[in-house]
């Protein structure tokens, strides 16, 4: 579904419950589709193993939402790759250092000259650590993991979800949309019953992301070694 639709099933929806908003604009209602939108999308764990991570000299910690560091906003991730090399953990699998790790292994990496990263950490939500840190720019970087997706702005764009999960995002809107102003509960559970039958789906796509994400934990990260930088 496009937003423009998205929109349109969400004044369906409306006859059963009002928008908090009143009479909502396009605008205001394209807001709420692109909050449930969010939410879905992490519920489902979206999992990308190519996006774009954009090195800058001289600096070592990276934004995880903030996509002037990397091509989407980042939620989780899991594999590293730098100038066409996959990062891996202490164990030699592909993956990520914790911070435990990094103080027992190298104690003095806060002091510790640049140089090309060879190992990445995920220390919070929001925050990934390389090290050492980067002297350049470099090509050919990237990370696999679980994004947020980019907002739906223009009427013909389309949610990066399943087809069959589109109406679920109208859904939720109209749910978020109700609640501050909701007084009859009796018009909320028939909305709730119908989002409650997606999530089998929701869930079954989130456990495929997961096991996407993470290659049942050891192996996956061989196969991207050679196509992630194609």
């Amino acid at each position: 579904m496009t937003l423009a639709e998205l929109r349109d099933l969400m004044k369906d929806y409306e006859l059963m419950l009002d928008n908090y908003k009143g009479a909502p604009t396009d605008a205001q209602r394209n807001a709420q589709i692109n909050w449930a939108y969010r939410t879905l999308a992490a519920e489902v764990s979206m999992f990308d193993p190519k996006v774009v991570f954009n090195l800058t000299s001289g600096k070592a910690v990276y934004d995880l939402r903030s996509t002037t560091d990397f091509g989407k906003r980042m939620l989780q991730v899991y594999r590293v790759v730098i100038g066409g090399t996959l990062l891996r953990r202490t164990d030699g699998y592909p993956g990520l250092w914790t911070m435990d790790e990094l103080e027992r292994h190298v104690p003095d990496w806060r002091t510790a000259a640049g140089n090309t990263p060879t190992k990445a950490v995920q220390y919070s939500s929001t925050s990934l650590l390389l090290h050492p840190t980067p002297t350049s720019a470099g090509s050919d970087n990237f990370v696999a993991g679980t994004v947020l997706p980019d907002d739906l702005v223009n009427d013909t764009d389309e949610p990066e979800l399943p087809v069959e999960l589109h109406e679920a995002v109208a859904l939720e809107a109209v749910l978020k949309a109700a609640t501050p102003s909701l007084s009859d509960q009796a018009q909320l559970l028939p909305l709730q019953t119908m989002l409650q039958q997606y999530k089998p789906l929701i869930a079954d796509l989130r456990r495929t992301n997961r096991r996407l994400a993470t290659g049942g934990e050891g192996d996956m990260g061989h196969a991207y070694r050679d196509w992630i930088i194609l």
